[in-house]
């Protein structure tokens, strides 16, 4: 119900804009003829009917979905969701969905609950008016059983104050008594213009899209206009070769219908007379328009109709939609471009059209980092583009690597589209790289040589580039029939379709490196506070145990300890559970360690060391 309400409310504010393009065409051209102002109406009808539009750079419609469809439903708490194209309604709007749904928790979209009351609101009012309408048509036949026929399809009925045409496949006119021989005359003319234009058709139309989109107020006011225009329309057609004594007495006869005379509006098949005062200003004013007049209101109306009746073009390609497609070749492209030369210059270029997120939340960062051995063993990380955001344009940059560091021995191009989560934390969306390596091609471009972000090599091991870093990979040599897929906050290690373990990386504190730049990772006597960002007073490491290392990192096994104090006030009546642990971490590479924990009895001893031995932190 939720999603029919939101469809049906983003239609209704985008036809909304064509109504009031109407209502002031009304007012500024009020002597336009009413059989082009017919013609707006029913591009008003079209816009609502009809579910499918057409695309212009001419449209003059902000947004054609203002209330978006997958934020209501999907969209985490936070989220602005109104996109009206007006920036000082969204500015005022958002901010209150945003402390809305923060009250509501993050579990719930408090959007979609509104909705789907809206919805069932939305409901119970278009069948309402639909069993009104019904029930009108029922009362006004009913009052129609004592008419007498005159003919033609005329019937004479004392129980009704003015002329009106009732009935849908064989519409009749009624007319009331008391009317002199020349009244009857001139108001059958207008009845049968009526008839003559299947105007009833188009009366239950619009009465069918007044049930339907019953809750946007312009909606009212335009059903009331449509109705006014039909009795104009027919009325200047009455009238066209009538002289002015002639059309007097068309008015009179008006006047005449219009005492003692009930509404019949709400009726969806039947015409009354309405606006009686502007209709009779109408016919004692009534002249032919001029041929150009005519013309250039016809013109005006065609473009209005044309303006509103489409819907906003694609943003044109300096901002692509951002979809995994578009990222995918947005990042390739740019690696793509990475070039070397000899004295030592580095530099790609932009593709001139980068796709963006409408949210903004979505961005592409680059980085970009040289590998240099000072001396030989020892390896040192430059960073020369560190998440750097482009936006849009076509651009390049350039930098020139340093002379003094020593050996180049890789550049390495990371590109990547990440979403900001909330608190500065981000995550993938797509993201790539690509690498240089000895021996270098310079002045060549990279040619694509490219690596997934997640890729399984073919002697099974798995390489993940760490988020945030680009040239740091985790080497994982999985046994057999262990897999890895990512969760939501860390990596779930699987065996038989159940989860045995995971796989996390987690920040080192500000002062563990120099901690570590104290300690020879080749022993066994690491400090434990180095690893507190994983322990809590009921969790920690023991039985630490190097398996292999470097300079700079260590590849050690470890028991996890920890308590399930879920259902227990005291943890002294908690004995502690074990799980087998692996700890990776190099200094060097970046400011985070690996953990990988492991329920006991998923991997022997044997088996335990061998994934130890074969991890590689690089």
């Amino acid at each position: 119900m939720a999603d029919v309400f939101l469809t049906l409310l983003n239609r209704s504010i985008a036809a909304g804009w064509l109504i009031l393009a109407v209502l002031i065409l009304r007012k500024l051209f009020f002597k336009l003829p009413k059989s082009l102002t017919l013609w707006l109406w029913a591009a008003v009808g079209l816009r609502l009917g009809c579910p499918a539009t057409l695309k212009s750079v001419l449209s003059r419609v902000p947004r054609a979905e203002t209330v978006k469809l997958d934020a209501v439903q999907y969209g985490a708490a936070g989220e602005p969701v109104i996109d009206s194209g007006i920036s000082f309604i969204d500015r005022s709007l958002n901010p209150l969905f945003d402390r809305a749904a923060a009250q509501a928790g993050e579990s719930v979209n408090p959007l979609f609950v509104w909705a789907t009351v809206a919805g069932v609101i939305w409901l119970a009012g278009f069948c309402g008016i639909l069993l009104a309408g019904g029930i009108r048509c029922l009362q006004l036949k009913r009052r129609l059983r004592e008419a007498v026929p005159m003919g033609n399809g005329v019937f004479l009925c004392d129980g009704v104050g003015a002329p009106f045409v009732f009935g849908l496949f064989r519409p009749k006119i009624y007319l009331p008594g008391g009317l002199s021989e020349e009244e009857t005359e001139l108001i059958f003319a207008h009845e049968r213009i009526h008839l003559k234009r299947g105007d009833p058709i188009w009366k239950l139309a619009a009465y069918l899209l007044l049930a339907v989109y019953w809750f946007h107020p312009l909606i009212w006011a335009a059903y009331v206009c449509f109705d006014r225009d039909l009795e104009l329309a027919c009325d200047e057609k009455a009238v066209k070769e009538m002289d002015l004594s002639r059309r007097k007495a068309y008015s009179q006869a008006l006047v005449s219908c219009s005492q003692g005379r009930k509404t019949i509006l709400v009726c969806p098949l039947a015409f009354g007379e309405v606006g009686v005062r502007q209709r009779i200003r109408s016919v004692l004013s009534f002249k032919k328009p001029a041929r150009w007049a005519a013309c250039a209101a016809a013109v005006i109306c065609a473009v209005t109709a044309f303006c509103f009746l489409t819907d906003p073009a694609p943003a044109s390609s300096a901002a692509l939609e951002l979809t995994p497609e578009t990222a995918e070749e947005t990042i390739h492209s740019i690696l793509e471009t990475l070039t070397l030369e000899a004295n030592g210059q580095v530099h790609l270029t932009f593709p001139k059209n980068i796709p963006v997120s409408e949210d903004g939340k979505t961005r592409l960062f680059l980085t970009l980092t040289a590998v240099y051995s000072p001396e030989p063993g020892i390896s040192e990380v430059e960073k020369l583009l560190d998440h750097e955001e482009i936006r849009t344009g076509a651009r390049s940059i350039g930098c020139t690597l340093s002379q003094e560091k020593g050996t180049l021995l890789k550049i390495t191009l990371r590109a990547a589209y990440q979403t900001e989560l909330e608190g500065n934390a981000w995550r993938d969306y797509a993201a790539d790289y690509t690498e240089l390596i000895q021996p270098f091609a310079y002045g060549v471009v990279s040619g694509g040589r490219t690596a997934e972000a997640a890729v399984r090599t073919e002697e099974g091991d798995f390489s993940l580039p760490l988020r945030g870093e680009t040239s740091l990979l985790l080497e994982l040599p999985l046994p057999e029939g262990i897999t890895l897929t990512e969760g939501e906050e860390l990596f779930l290690l699987q065996k038989g379709g159940e989860t045995v373990g995971s796989l996390t990386f987690l920040p080192f504190a500000a002062d563990d490196p120099e901690v570590l730049s104290a300690v020879d990772p080749k022993t066994e006597q690491i400090p434990m506070q180095v690893f507190g960002m994983a322990m809590t007073n009921h969790a920690g490491y023991e039985d630490y145990r190097v398996v292999h290392s470097s300079k700079t990192g260590a590849v050690a096994l470890a028991a996890y300890l920890w308590q399930d104090l879920s259902g227990s006030e005291s943890a002294a009546a908690v004995p502690y559970q074990k799980m087998d642990c692996i700890l990776c971490y190099d200094t060097m590479s970046a400011k985070v360690f690996a953990e990988i924990l492991l329920e006991p009895g998923t991997l022997t001893a044997a088996e335990l060391e061998a994934l130890a031995k074969g991890i590689r932190l690089s």
